[in-house]
This record gives structure tokens, C-alpha cells and sequence, in this order.
């Protein structure tokens, strides 16, 4: 899944702040497929617990 995320949805090569490109938050909105802050959080913790030894910090 990481694999998939890092080479299909980042915004590599665009003129974007985020690093991956969609994410869906809203579903009863047509505006809501869009890049957010909690998608690039959640996918660096991802990245950072599967490359490596990862301790939990609280």
C-alpha cells in the first residue's frame, strides 16, 4: 500500500504543498476529494513505522 501510495498519489513534479495528492473527507460533498494536512501526517508515520524500529512515544 505504500509502495502504491508513493508511486501513483504524491504531487511530485506539481505545484503543491502537500505530498500526496487526494483525499476523501467528505463524502456527501463533490469539492471534498481534495489533498489534506492529516493525509501527508498519517502516511509519514506509516513510512516512518515501516523502515524502521519504531517505539511509541507516550
Amino acid at each position: 500500500m505504500l509502495d502504491s501510495l508513493g508511486q501513483n498519489d504524491t504531487t511530485e513534479g506539481e505545484d503543491s504543498e502537500a505530498v500526496l495528492r487526494e483525499a476523501q473527507y467528505a463524502h456527501d460533498r463533490e469539492d471534498s476529494n481534495n489533498a489534506v494536512i492529516w493525509d501527508d501526517y498519517f502516511y509519514y508515520e506509516a513510512l516512518t513505522r515501516a523502515t524502521r524500529s519504531w517505539e511509541p512515544y507516550w
